[in-house]
């Protein structure tokens, strides 16, 4: 399914109702189950990473294979793939982040769910530990089952605390003076901009200075 030429609500909404799979579908579909290959909008990923500095410009795809066994349970195997950019920690230029996962998730009727949680709750009063696959479960309600919050939880959750741009560890972030970009310049000891001095204060140290403080002081000085 393609979100092209679409508006990014339209886009963001189509991407929505892609990922949600009736259960009657999965009946006609058999024991063979159901292969789903969704585009994700840029603007359904962006919506992902609200209230961060990550911004989305590619759209991101959602490869998966679904069955609904005897008992109502669905099982969700595919792999997510998508990207977006976060400011590099040292120059502030962006930094990509690849925020594929490989899914193996496992979807159960709400009063099924609850049980299980009931009598996981009374064995956990024995000192019985949850397993691996107790933390893969969701549940759902009614006649069909929405993917997207899982997706969005997924591309959340891979937003790093740190990450650098295409130079990696390399890169000479800014300078502390002026805030220019020293990976635009040839490698040298002061600012090919304002000239100043870097000495220990390179970016090439094991200490750079918080790249956001000499940008913050670039755009007071600005002003």
């Amino acid at each position: 399914m393609s979100v092209n030429h679409q508006s990014p609500d339209d886009a963001r909404e189509a991407t929505r109702d892609a990922m949600v799979i009736a259960l009657d579908r999965l009946r006609e579909d058999g024991s063979g189950g159901l292969s789903l290959d969704v585009e994700l909008s840029s603007s359904f990923v962006s919506e992902a990473l609200a209230k961060t500095d990550a911004r989305a410009d590619q759209a991101g795809r959602l490869d998966a294979h679904i069955w609904l066994q005897a008992d109502g349970t669905v099982l969700v195997r595919g792999r997510l793939h998508a990207t977006f950019a976060v400011p590099c920690a040292r120059c502030l230029a962006d930094a990509m982040v690849d925020a594929g996962a490989d899914l193996c998730v496992t979807f159960v009727p709400r009063g099924e769910f609850d049980a299980q949680l009931a009598r996981r709750a009374g064995d956990s009063d024995d000192g019985v530990e949850l397993d691996a696959d107790d933390l893969d479960q969701f549940p759902y309600e009614g006649t069909s089952v929405d993917l997207s919050p899982l997706i969005r939880e997924q591309i959340h959750l891979a937003y790093p605390m740190r990450a650098l741009c295409g130079y990696g560890e390399a890169c000479r972030g800014l300078c502390p003076a002026c805030g220019a970009n020293l990976n635009e310049g040839p490698v040298q000891d002061h600012c090919p901009k304002c000239h100043a001095a870097l000495g220990s204060a390179s970016a090439e140290s094991e200490e750079p200075p918080p790249a956001w403080k000499a940008a913050l002081e670039k755009l007071r000085g600005n002003n």
